[in-house]
């Protein structure tokens, strides 16, 4: 990644949520093991949440989901000067936030973000699946194999990306790098999105 990214960056809110929720899915215990949620994403989350939750289930999964996968990252590499996908500027999780407030009924736009998550399993290879889910090219999965990772194997520092939506991409495939039950949190300095 090279190049310089505006100082005025603006992640697409859509792009976002579908690279949270493709990573909070293959992150679950019953997945990659990174964070403490079980098939909350899955098959099992969406029939018992329609349930309790008819009308904001889909809002209210996503929602866990991002908390439990942002906790985790945080407990794993917690640096105020790093961001990573969980954990972006103040302006974006706000703006976020705004669009999930904006989308809690929009059946079509959930069926099409949670959908393609129910079939992923214990054997889906995280980088196929972000490039499936067109989260991530080949190329930014093949790119970060390369970088080394952070002390004790719990971070992957990310060179400073030319534009949002390369940061995002690289965000999201970064987590290609963790393994089983070792989560490796992808991150950016603060510097680098300014």
């Amino acid at each position: 990644m090279s190049g310089r990214l505006s100082t005025s960056v603006s992640f697409d809110m859509k792009d976002l949520l579908r690279a949270r929720l493709v990573v909070a899915r293959l992150g679950e215990w019953n997945l990659n093991r990174w964070w403490r949620t079980e098939d909350l994403l899955g098959e099992m989350g969406a029939w018992v949440s329609k349930r309790t939750l008819p009308i904001t289930h889909a809002v209210g999964r996503a929602r866990m989901a991002m908390t439990v996968a942002r906790h985790a990252c945080d407990e794993k590499f917690r640096d105020p000067d790093a961001l990573n996908l969980f954990r972006l500027n103040p302006e974006t999780e706000d703006r976020l936030d705004l669009y999930l407030s904006q989308h809690l009924d929009d059946t079509d736009l959930w069926e099409n973000l949670l959908g393609p998550l129910v079939p992923l399993t214990k054997d889906s290879d995280v980088g196929d699946s972000l490039i499936n889910a067109g989260v991530a090219t080949r190329k930014n999965v093949e790119s970060v194999a390369s970088i080394d990772l952070g002390p004790a194997g719990r971070s992957l520092p990310l060179s400073k990306p030319s534009n949002a939506s390369e940061a995002l991409r690289f965000l999201a495939a970064g987590y290609a790098r963790s393994k089983l039950g070792e989560l490796a949190v992808p991150y950016l300095e603060r510097s680098q999105l300014s």
